[in-house]
């Protein structure tokens, strides 16, 4: 899972570099050769879908209906109907559908809303949370996450 996480930011890393086109899809496959790890192309692309979904983008439906990946990406393509349409009951029914299979991919944490809708105000209440920014974690996971790119980079050049 931390592979996947790693490039899905290395990925993203290396489109915002200067001169990189960021609209410009990103292929790690060789002209000619088959796709080999199905499973990990699966994971790769579920931590995708939800990035985008982070981001306040909907995926295209092309990614959800590649050879192979279809049954395994359902749960995701649900979840992805559910924002595009802005449907919050039909967001919690997919959810709890699918739970067992968000726990399994270790996401339900990126998954579950972290608001409420007040209806009688007409407004949005977030979740009250710990302020994380007065522990280490942050600094911990940016010394790891440099440490990644500086190896990454050693190990090209």
């Amino acid at each position: 899972m931390e592979i996947c996480q790693m490039i899905c930011f290395a990925v993203l890393w290396v489109s915002l570099l200067p001169g990189e086109d960021p609209n410009q899809k990103v292929s790690f496959k060789q002209p000619g050769k088959p796709l080999a790890a199905p499973g990990f192309r699966i994971q790769c692309n579920k931590w995708a879908i939800l990035v985008r979904l982070l981001l306040g983008e909907i995926p295209e439906r092309s990614v959800f209906i590649q050879k192979g990946m279809e049954k395994a990406l359902r749960p995701y393509f649900e979840l992805t109907n559910a924002v595009r349409i802005g449907d919050l009951e039909l967001f919690r029914t997919v959810q709890e559908k699918f739970s067992e299979t968000f726990a399994q991919d270790r996401t339900p944490n990126l998954i579950q809303s972290d608001a409420t809708i007040d209806h009688k105000n007409g407004c949005m209440v977030s979740r009250e949370t710990g302020d994380i920014y007065s522990t280490n974690e942050p600094q911990t996971a940016v010394n790891s996450r440099i440490a990644f790119c500086l190896n990454m980079h050693n190990e090209a050049v």
